[in-house]
């Protein structure tokens, strides 16, 4: 029998993905995209009645179930390995089909741009599950071996292409055309959206050659012998920007609402003009209602939460790269809104995240530690929709001179921290990227050297507060309004290089 059904399938299969859609015939016997067809047989042979399912139904969901944060991944080739260095971008396709039966496995179904930016604007609930699959670049490499599984999986995608690379011929063998842009299009499983213009090259950002990205540096005006003025720099983002926008939406006769930024650099990592993420960003937001940048480590969190009072809009991607379909879903758990109250599981890693030192979660602790730093910083994924709460960590601190709890924290640049150290407890902030700043300070007899301390930070509203043992310690009513919500995190710190450590032996954190 289930020979019989794997032959049906592997028939099925054929007619469903070759009949109906001849542009794949060119690509049908290549090596690698027979791994898909040959996947999709052995799927639907174990699943026999789901081929016969609308491959877009979901199953209608409770009303009151609702996703309390909504993960978008990015992909860029879907290539076969064959001695191509894997840098993290690409994703083989052996690996690409585990991530997508995990996915289906798990029960996710794809949303689209639109279900997305009503979600963070706090216009629209969405269920759980719900994942927005996306793909940059415009290449041939993503679509062709990837619609086959999208389509039998019922799966809704979208593609940000670039502007200057897609043209009216078929000639190119790695940038798809304008007609494979529309039949996609056409197909209902790809949206299209804009990844830029002319700015995915590298052009030259000063007089000995050396050149940079598009997007976040002042351009080198060889003709002129000097760099780009602000004013010039923002009119030629917003040209490209909009250029790129009414290119797609003219050809494609569709509204384009979203913006990917090439190489997830919107001025963060400028050669030359380190000043720009701010006319960067609100450059791309004059044009795009929602612009989307990567979830890079160390950078806060992975998924996009409902947000009302959010207008900028600017939405986290992961990139699952060539992780297993079982890693991913690892992934993804990890950063899903954590409710509240929450004890932390030290057993194992529940998505603590670092740019700077090391880290480590097991066996009962999580250890933050310098290497070859001054300090480290870890904050916890999934903790971005927190408000009012209280932190308590009981630790060892065998060395370094300041250790620090981390609330409200949304990114590297906007947080509140306790500064236990150098025998004061100081209540801190940092808003816009600036420079951390005290609000309020107290004397305090505390040093590093304790193999069993509990320091703890409570936040509601404005008002902040730094605890050691229990006990108040500091309090300041002037939290900056802009830290309304965000979650957790620590950090330790000492002038030497490699003299700084703390241990976490347990995290609790209880809602006020």
């Amino acid at each position: 029998m289930a020979v019989l059904l794997a032959i049906g399938a592997c028939l099925s299969i054929g007619v469903y993905i070759f009949v109906s859609s001849s542009q794949y015939f060119v690509y049908a016997f290549k090596p690698y995209y027979i791994k898909t067809y040959y996947a999709l047989a052995g799927y639907y042979a174990q699943n026999i009645t789901a081929f016969f399912r609308h491959p877009g139904a979901v199953a209608a969901l409770s009303e009151s179930a609702t996703a309390n944060s909504i993960p978008v991944l990015l992909y860029h080739g879907i290539i076969e390995k064959n001695g191509v260095r894997l840098d993290g971008v690409n994703t083989t396709i052996d690996r690409f089909i585990d991530q997508m039966f995990a996915l289906k496995a798990a029960g996710y179904h794809t949303i689209s741009i639109n279900d997305l930016y009503s979600y963070v604007r706090g216009a629209h609930p969405l269920p759980p599950k719900s994942v927005l699959i996306t793909f940059d670049d415009g290449r041939k490499d993503s679509y062709y071996p990837a619609d086959p599984l999208l389509r039998a999986l019922g799966f809704n995608v979208v593609m940000f292409a670039i502007g200057n690379k897609t043209n009216d011929s078929n000639a190119s063998k790695f940038y798809l055309s304008w007609h494979e842009l529309e039949s996609m299009r056409a197909s209902g499983r790809w949206d299209i959206q804009s990844h830029g213009f002319a700015d995915h090259d590298f052009y030259l950002v000063d007089a000995t050659g050396d050149k940079g990205h598009f997007m976040s540096n002042k351009l080198w005006l060889k003709d002129q012998g000097r760099l780009e003025t602000d004013a010039e720099f923002e009119a030629r983002l917003t040209a490209d920007l909009k250029q790129s926008k009414n290119l797609f939406e003219n050809r494609l006769n569709d509204p384009i609402a979203s913006y990917a930024f090439p190489f997830s650099d919107y001025g963060e990592n400028s050669v030359n003009f380190p000043e720009s993420v701010p006319l960067v960003l609100g450059a791309a937001q004059s044009v795009y209602p929602m612009v989307m940048i990567q979830a890079f480590a160390g950078t806060g969190y992975t998924q996009n939460y409902s947000d009302p009072g959010n207008q900028s809009f600017v939405v986290r991607r992961i990139e699952p790269g060539d992780k297993t379909g079982a890693e991913l879903l690892a992934r993804l758990q990890n950063g899903d809104a954590k409710p509240l109250p929450y004890h932390a599981d030290l057993a194992k890693d529940e998505g603590w995240s670092t740019a700077w030192g090391a880290y480590g979660a097991g066996q009962g602790t999580l250890f933050v530690s310098a290497a070859s730093t001054t300090g480290a910083s870890v904050n916890l994924d999934g903790t971005l929709g927190w408000k009012n709460y209280d932190m308590e960590a009981r630790l060892a601190w065998p060395k370094g001179s300041n250790a620090y709890l981390w609330t409200r924290f949304k990114d590297p640049g906007n947080f509140a921290e306790c500064n236990f150290g150098n025998n004061l407890v100081h209540i801190e902030q940092r808003v816009g990227s600036g420079d951390v700043h005290v609000i309020k300070g107290a004397d305090y007899a505390i040093v590093s050297g304790s193999s069993d301390i509990t320091l703890g930070m409570r936040v509601q509203g404005r008002t902040v507060e730094c605890l050691v043992n229990g006990a108040p310690v500091v309090k300041s009513d002037f939290l900056d309004p802009g830290l309304d919500h965000g979650g957790v995190g620590f950090k330790v710190w000492d002038h030497d290089m490699d003299n700084s450590e703390i241990v976490v032996k347990n995290l609790v954190v209880t809602p006020l």
